[in-house]
C-alpha cells in the first residue's frame, strides 16, 4: 500500500474526510514516518503519553512508541483518533482542528490551506478526466 491509499483508506474506516486527515498530517509531521520527538511520533504527530491508554486497549498490537511509528499504523491511529475528536466537537471540523490541532502558531491556518489546495488539485484531475 502506498502513502497516497494510507489516508484514503484509514478515513473511510473511521469516517473522516480524507483531505482533512492529510492536512493535518502534513502540517503535524511535514509527511516525516520517522518523526519521534518532544513525545510525538510519526506521520500524525501522535502524542503516546497522552493516548498511550486508549491507544494500547483499543488497538492491541500496538504496545510500543516503535510500533506506533509504522506509517500505516499510524496514520490508522490518527484517523481514529481524529473520528473521536471530531465527534467531540459535535461532527464540525473546524471546531475539531481549532481545539485539537491548533498546537502550535499557524497550524490552523496551515491544515486549512493544505486542504484547499488538495481540494483543488483533486478538482482539477476530476475535471480533466471529464467525469
Amino acid at each position: 500500500m502506498g502513502l497516497l491509499e494510507v489516508p484514503s483508506r484509514s478515513s473511510a474506516k473511521y469516517g473522516v474526510d480524507p483531505f482533512i486527515l492529510a492536512s493535518v498530517m502534513i502540517q503535524r509531521s511535514g509527511l516525516s514516518w520517522v518523526l519521534a520527538e518532544g513525545g510525538i511520533y510519526g506521520l500524525m504527530a501522535l502524542d503516546w503519553e497522552r493516548h498511550k491508554r486508549w491507544i494500547t486497549e483499543d488497538h492491541p498490537r500496538v504496545q510500543s512508541r516503535r510500533v506506533l511509528c509504522k506509517p500505516v499504523i499510524n496514520v490508522r491511529i490518527g484517523a481514529d483518533l481524529m473520528s473521536r475528536n471530531l465527534k467531540r466537537s459535535g461532527m464540525n471540523y473546524d471546531v475539531m482542528i481549532r481545539n485539537e490541532y491548533d498546537d502550535v502558531p499557524g497550524a490552523y491556518e496551515a491544515i486549512w490551506e493544505h486542504y484547499r489546495n488538495m481540494a483543488r488539485l483533486f478538482r482539477e484531475r476530476v475535471e480533466a478526466d471529464g467525469v
